[in-house]
């Protein structure tokens, strides 16, 4: 039908184009939760084309025809949203918001999270070698930590608790030793043996291997593994090892109790964009939401200057503060549609900075806000 119309249309005029874009929107939607399988038929014969939903459909589904850039994400395991996700970076000890960014919904809460930091560290007119960066638990694994090192920011995260059953023995139950290359069980037993298992998105990943004997006469097998398995215990070393154990070491540490408590500036920062309104995206599309956070965080910035103007006792009405204060918003807007015209990078001294994740519902799109990030003096 797009075809026959197009043929009574001027070749590449704008209404051939605009046909050609949403024929090709409407493809895209109902083909990307199906999947084209040939199966023989009967045992004999030509195989034939079997059309079956996708049990697993892709990060990248479009899930809205009105704004296509919305996607499906998670808040946890059992509460997901469609739209966006918002970046915050906070300076913990002034409380300004430093970095705003708009990720898809389905994005990993640390993407972009480097250059957050580096973005709230240049608003703040800092070095990125002076900056530390305080976020949650999504921030820490451990390609996430080789990112930060290899760009000279100290990056204080919380390393994810690792998988498994919980009745059996976890990574964190055994000691490994880098130096020495070595592996020792809660049983005792050590083992230098570290075999090849593939690799993991382009990274070789190693295992070190108990043997099957060992294992099979140790006392505590019932509480390390399955008792069916005929091997030995496998133990995976990560890529990232030596910085995963740095960090498991500083939660132990008194400073992690710090940690946790400038944590809770971000935290209130975002409470207070959620306050004013940023729960919900108010336009079509990640460019405009940004807009949107970007206007949300100045407010919330000038409102937290001008109280704290008007307790501290300062010169004049609370009411001329805001005034200046809305003065200062619109010279903001004044220079914004140059801003907006370059590529943006989120608006990023030794200062920490903050990281978390907020989220809402259609029709338009939720916003889920990401870990921020604080400079640190």
């Amino acid at each position: 039908m797009a075809r026959q119309v197009c043929e009574g249309l001027e070749k590449g005029s704008a209404g051939v184009r605009r046909i050609e874009s949403v024929s090709r929107m409407l493809a895209t939607i109902l083909l990307q939760d199906v999947e084209v399988k040939r199966e023989a038929e009967g045992g004999e014969g030509e195989p034939v084309e079997q059309v079956k939903i996708k049990h697993n459909p892709s990060g990248q589904r479009i899930c809205s025809v009105s704004d296509p850039e919305m996607r499906h994400g998670r808040k946890s395991a059992s509460k997901r949203f469609d739209g966006h996700k918002i970046g915050v970076g906070v300076d913990v000890e002034s409380q300004l918001i430093a970095g705003v960014d708009v990720l898809e919904g389905s994005a990993a809460d640390d993407k972009g999270s480097l250059e957050l930091a580096r973005a709230s560290a240049e608003a703040l007119d800092a070095e990125a070698d002076e900056v530390e960066a305080l976020a949650d638990c999504a921030y820490g694994d451990g390609e996430n930590r080789e990112r930060f090192r290899e760009a000279g920011i100290d990056l204080k995260a919380k390393v994810p608790a690792p998988g498994g059953s919980g009745e059996y023995f976890k990574k964190t139950d055994f000691v490994i030793d880098l130096e020495a290359m070595t592996c020792t069980c809660p049983g005792g037993q050590t083992t230098d043996v570290l075999r090849s298992m593939g690799q993991d998105s382009g990274q070789p990943r190693q295992s070190f291997v108990f043997a099957g004997k060992l294992c099979s006469a140790c006392p505590l097998r019932e509480r390390c593994f399955k008792s069916t398995q005929p091997r030995g215990r496998r133990v995976a070393l990560h890529p990232q090892e030596a910085l995963l154990q740095q960090a498991r070491e500083w939660q132990r540490s008194p400073d992690f109790d710090r940690f946790r408590k400038q944590r809770q500036t971000v935290e209130h920062r975002i409470a207070r964009l959620v306050q004013l309104g940023m729960r919900q995206a108010r336009y079509v599309g990640r460019r405009k939401t940004l807009f949107q956070a970007l206007i949300t965080a100045t407010v919330a910035n000038l409102t937290l200057i001008a109280g704290r103007m008007a307790a501290e006792g300062a010169p004049g009405h609370p009411v001329g503060h805001l005034l200046r204060s809305l003065a200062c918003v619109r010279a903001f807007l004044g220079v914004l549609p140059a801003l907006l015209r370059q590529p943006w990078a989120p608006f990023t001294r030794r200062w920490p900075v903050g990281c978390r994740t907020a989220d809402s519902s259609p029709p338009l799109p939720s916003l889920v806000m990401k870990a921020s990030f604080r400079p640190q003096l």
